[in-house]
């Protein structure tokens, strides 16, 4: 069985009572808002692209995994081929490259999480 070590575990808690720290996010530009908290382990940036439109994600120093929330698109990198996203469909951004964004009929929302290469 494995060791549990209740005095030491004991001794890390605090008993500080107090209201989260909620962010409200920055706007990067007109379709993309910022979510940094004071850790360096994430952000995430979340994009509402309206219908029919192109939009260019640009390069974060770190690697990425994006998320579609809502709607459909395709999102191509570089060379590679693109990928078909909607609703619950994940895709991998490699560090330092630039990604187009290209919104279906209905628009779509993508939350990109990476580490928090903003602090």
């Amino acid at each position: 069985p494995k060791l549990k070590d209740i005095p030491t575990l004991v001794e890390m808690l605090t008993y500080k009572t107090g209201q989260p720290d909620v962010t409200t996010g920055i706007s990067l530009d007109k379709f993309t808002k910022l979510y940094h908290p004071p850790v360096p382990d994430f952000a995430i940036e979340v994009m509402d692209i309206p219908p029919s439109q192109v939009y260019n994600m640009g390069k974060v120093n770190a690697p990425s995994v994006i998320l579609c929330l809502n709607g459909s698109g395709v999102v191509e990198q570089g060379i590679v081929k693109s990928i078909n996203i909607g609703f619950g469909v994940a895709a991998f951004v490699s560090a330092n490259t630039e990604a187009k964004l290209y919104s279906g009929e209905s628009g779509v929302r993508i939350a990109r999480a990476m580490t928090n290469v903003h602090l």
